[in-house]
């Protein structure tokens, strides 16, 4: 199974206005901010957004792109490449001049989000969508659950995984006694 991942892009000057993102992400107030925790997050890497096919490819499970003062059409140009990079199981996150945007695995489609964020909102939620661990010394970030399908699915997960390893213990159990043990042949 493809294991998750996540995409950041910061693109402080730019506003945010891609229709895709409109049509099947979630936009969420948000109050611009210092993303250089972003980098601390196990196995990051900062490129391009021309790299970051290559680097979802490779298996990298936290890519960064730092699109600087790009303007409106730089990020929908980058916006394009990082998309059609994506897979099913990659969460993307767009943190423009006015509005943070998810798009991808475990968001909710065309909604927005009233309740604001902030930059230290980013990772958590990131790390939480992508089954990554938080980088020590994060305490200020939330998980912005709004922004999610389903805030409970990290829960579902363990309860199935929890139910399996049951199944599969009772497998075992039953599997312990030697076949002679099964009939009475004495």
């Amino acid at each position: 199974m493809a294991e998750k991942k996540a995409v950041l892009v910061v693109a402080g000057k730019a506003s945010i206005s891609n229709a895709t993102i409109a049509k099947k992400g979630v936009l969420v107030s948000y109050t611009p901010g210092d993303l250089a925790m972003a980098s601390q997050v196990e196995e990051a890497v900062k490129v391009g957004a021309d790299a970051v096919g290559a680097e979802l490819e490779k298996g990298t499970p936290f890519v960064i792109v730092d699109l600087g003062a790009a303007d409106d059409a730089a990020l929908d140009a980058a916006l394009e490449k990082i998309l059609d990079a994506a897979d099913r199981r990659t969460i993307v996150a767009i943190a423009g001049a006015n509005k943070l945007a998810f798009y991808g695995n475990g968001v909710a489609k065309a909604a927005e989000v009233k309740k604001g964020a902030v930059a230290a909102d980013i990772v958590p939620t990131l790390c939480y969508v992508a089954d990554a661990n938080l980088p020590a010394g994060i305490e200020d970030g939330r998980v912005i659950y709004a922004a999610l399908k389903d805030p409970n699915a990290r829960l579902k997960e363990l309860a199935k995984m929890q139910e399996s390893l049951k199944s599969m213990q009772a497998a075992m159990t039953r599997d312990t006694h030697e076949p002679w043990d099964k009939h009475d042949c004495a």
